[in-house]
Protein backbone atom coordinates (compact mmCIF):
# COMPACT_ATOMS: atom_id res chain seq x y z
CA UNK A 1 0.00 0.00 0.00
CA UNK A 2 1.12 3.19 -0.56
CA UNK A 3 0.96 6.56 1.42
CA UNK A 4 -2.21 8.18 -0.29
CA UNK A 5 -4.15 4.59 0.10
CA UNK A 6 -3.34 4.73 4.07
CA UNK A 7 -4.25 8.11 4.29
CA UNK A 8 -7.75 7.40 2.31
CA UNK A 9 -8.60 4.10 4.64
CA UNK A 10 -7.61 6.22 7.54
CA UNK A 11 -10.01 8.93 6.85
CA UNK A 12 -12.45 6.41 6.23
CA UNK A 13 -12.74 4.78 9.54
CA UNK A 14 -12.95 8.17 10.92
CA UNK A 15 -15.91 9.12 9.16
CA UNK A 16 -17.46 6.06 9.74
CA UNK A 17 -19.32 6.57 12.88
CA UNK A 18 -22.75 6.83 13.97
CA UNK A 19 -24.71 10.22 14.58
CA UNK A 20 -25.81 10.20 18.62
CA UNK A 21 -28.83 8.50 19.65
CA UNK A 22 -31.70 10.95 19.21
CA UNK A 23 -29.98 13.14 16.41
CA UNK A 24 -32.27 12.39 13.83
CA UNK A 25 -35.36 13.06 15.96
CA UNK A 26 -34.19 16.38 17.24
CA UNK A 27 -33.43 17.35 13.25
CA UNK A 28 -37.06 16.26 12.35
CA UNK A 29 -38.00 17.93 15.27
CA UNK A 30 -36.26 21.51 14.76
CA UNK A 31 -37.46 21.19 10.74
CA UNK A 32 -41.15 20.95 11.95
CA UNK A 33 -41.03 23.97 13.71
CA UNK A 34 -39.70 26.37 11.78
CA UNK A 35 -42.23 28.25 9.60
CA UNK A 36 -43.22 27.13 6.35
CA UNK A 37 -42.36 29.64 3.68
CA UNK A 38 -44.79 30.71 1.07
CA UNK A 39 -44.03 29.11 -1.95
CA UNK A 40 -45.03 31.19 -5.46
CA UNK A 41 -47.72 29.61 -7.72
CA UNK A 42 -46.70 30.26 -10.95
CA UNK A 43 -49.45 29.82 -13.19
CA UNK A 44 -51.50 32.77 -10.62
CA UNK A 45 -48.07 35.01 -10.91
CA UNK A 46 -48.16 34.52 -14.42
CA UNK A 47 -52.02 35.65 -14.40
CA UNK A 48 -51.50 38.79 -12.37
CA UNK A 49 -48.67 39.49 -15.17
CA UNK A 50 -50.78 38.87 -18.09
CA UNK A 51 -53.58 40.84 -16.53
CA UNK A 52 -50.84 43.71 -15.38
CA UNK A 53 -49.66 43.54 -19.19
CA UNK A 54 -53.45 44.36 -20.45
CA UNK A 55 -54.56 46.56 -18.09
CA UNK A 56 -51.40 48.73 -19.46
CA UNK A 57 -51.93 48.38 -22.63
CA UNK A 58 -55.31 49.60 -22.89
CA UNK A 59 -54.14 52.38 -20.65
CA UNK A 60 -51.61 53.56 -23.11
CA UNK A 61 -53.64 53.23 -26.57
CA UNK A 62 -56.42 55.21 -24.38
CA UNK A 63 -54.18 58.02 -23.82
CA UNK A 64 -52.70 57.45 -27.82
CA UNK A 65 -56.20 57.92 -28.69
CA UNK A 66 -56.70 60.62 -26.97
CA UNK A 67 -53.86 62.80 -27.78
CA UNK A 68 -54.55 62.47 -31.57
CA UNK A 69 -55.16 65.75 -32.92
CA UNK A 70 -58.26 65.67 -35.33
CA UNK A 71 -56.58 66.31 -39.34
CA UNK A 72 -58.63 67.06 -42.19
CA UNK A 73 -58.24 64.26 -44.18
CA UNK A 74 -58.12 65.83 -48.37
CA UNK A 75 -56.82 63.53 -51.28
CA UNK A 76 -55.00 64.34 -54.61
CA UNK A 77 -56.39 63.63 -58.07
CA UNK A 78 -55.64 60.25 -59.16
CA UNK A 79 -52.04 59.88 -61.09
CA UNK A 80 -51.63 57.58 -64.44
CA UNK A 81 -49.71 54.81 -63.22
CA UNK A 82 -45.75 54.65 -64.38
CA UNK A 83 -44.94 52.79 -67.66
CA UNK A 84 -43.38 49.00 -66.57
CA UNK A 85 -40.02 49.20 -67.93
CA UNK A 86 -38.29 45.57 -68.04
CA UNK A 87 -34.23 45.03 -66.59
CA UNK A 88 -32.01 45.20 -69.31
CA UNK A 89 -30.49 41.30 -69.80
CA UNK A 90 -27.28 41.09 -67.76
CA UNK A 91 -24.32 39.42 -70.29
CA UNK A 92 -22.77 36.06 -69.62
CA UNK A 93 -20.16 35.84 -67.63
CA UNK A 94 -16.89 33.52 -68.21
CA UNK A 95 -17.01 30.10 -65.79
CA UNK A 96 -13.76 31.75 -63.67
CA UNK A 97 -14.98 34.97 -63.53
CA UNK A 98 -16.04 36.52 -59.63
CA UNK A 99 -19.16 38.99 -59.63
CA UNK A 100 -19.06 41.39 -57.03
CA UNK A 101 -22.71 41.94 -56.02
CA UNK A 102 -23.75 45.81 -56.12
CA UNK A 103 -24.59 47.19 -52.85
CA UNK A 104 -28.44 47.75 -52.63
CA UNK A 105 -28.69 52.05 -52.54
CA UNK A 106 -30.96 52.78 -49.29
CA UNK A 107 -34.15 54.34 -50.22
CA UNK A 108 -34.92 57.77 -49.18
CA UNK A 109 -36.70 58.89 -46.40
CA UNK A 110 -40.22 58.95 -46.52
CA UNK A 111 -41.85 61.99 -46.02
CA UNK A 112 -44.84 63.02 -43.94
CA UNK A 113 -46.96 66.25 -44.31
CA UNK A 114 -49.96 67.23 -42.65
CA UNK A 115 -53.22 67.43 -44.97
CA UNK A 116 -53.52 71.32 -44.98
CA UNK A 117 -49.84 71.76 -45.55
CA UNK A 118 -50.16 69.58 -48.66
CA UNK A 119 -53.48 71.33 -49.46
CA UNK A 120 -51.77 74.82 -49.31
CA UNK A 121 -48.89 73.28 -51.29
CA UNK A 122 -50.89 72.12 -54.10
CA UNK A 123 -52.82 75.53 -54.24
CA UNK A 124 -49.85 77.31 -54.26
CA UNK A 125 -48.26 75.43 -57.04
CA UNK A 126 -52.00 75.25 -59.16
CA UNK A 127 -51.37 79.12 -59.30
CA UNK A 128 -54.54 79.74 -56.60
CA UNK A 129 -52.51 81.44 -54.12
CA UNK A 130 -50.43 84.13 -56.49
CA UNK A 131 -49.47 86.17 -53.42
CA UNK A 132 -47.58 84.88 -50.01
CA UNK A 133 -48.27 85.99 -46.67
CA UNK A 134 -46.39 88.81 -45.55
CA UNK A 135 -43.05 87.64 -43.21
CA UNK A 136 -43.41 88.01 -39.59
CA UNK A 137 -41.66 91.16 -38.06
CA UNK A 138 -42.86 92.02 -34.53
CA UNK A 139 -42.09 95.19 -33.86
CA UNK A 140 -38.56 95.37 -31.31
CA UNK A 141 -40.93 98.00 -28.58
CA UNK A 142 -43.32 94.86 -28.04
CA UNK A 143 -40.41 92.98 -26.80
CA UNK A 144 -38.05 95.70 -24.56
CA UNK A 145 -39.12 95.79 -20.83
CA UNK A 146 -39.51 98.48 -18.73
CA UNK A 147 -36.56 99.95 -16.78
CA UNK A 148 -36.49 97.77 -13.24
CA UNK A 149 -35.96 99.95 -10.01
CA UNK A 150 -34.13 97.75 -6.82
CA UNK A 151 -34.71 99.57 -3.93
CA UNK A 152 -31.85 99.00 -1.30
CA UNK A 153 -32.55 96.73 1.42
CA UNK A 154 -32.78 98.18 5.11
CA UNK A 155 -29.28 96.77 7.46
CA UNK A 156 -30.13 93.82 9.71
CA UNK A 157 -30.96 94.56 13.27
CA UNK A 158 -28.50 93.43 15.94
CA UNK A 159 -28.65 90.33 17.38
CA UNK A 160 -28.83 89.79 20.95
CA UNK A 161 -28.50 86.27 22.78
CA UNK A 162 -29.94 86.13 26.36
CA UNK A 163 -27.79 84.13 28.78
CA UNK A 164 -29.19 80.30 29.50
CA UNK A 165 -29.65 79.83 33.26
CA UNK A 166 -28.25 76.85 35.10
CA UNK A 167 -31.28 74.23 36.01
CA UNK A 168 -29.52 73.01 38.70
CA UNK A 169 -28.45 75.02 41.80
CA UNK A 170 -24.77 76.17 42.14
CA UNK A 171 -24.31 74.23 45.31
CA UNK A 172 -24.88 70.70 43.80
Amino acid sequence: MNDKDSIELELRDLLSVDPSPGFEERVHARVRREPKVLSWNFPLISGAAVAAAIIAAVFVFQLQRASKPAVAVTTSAPVAPSPIVAPEPQPKLPAGHHHRAAKARRAQPQLIIAANEASAMRRLLSGEITELPPVFQPEVRQFQTGETVVEPLPPPAPVTIDPIESLVPAGQ
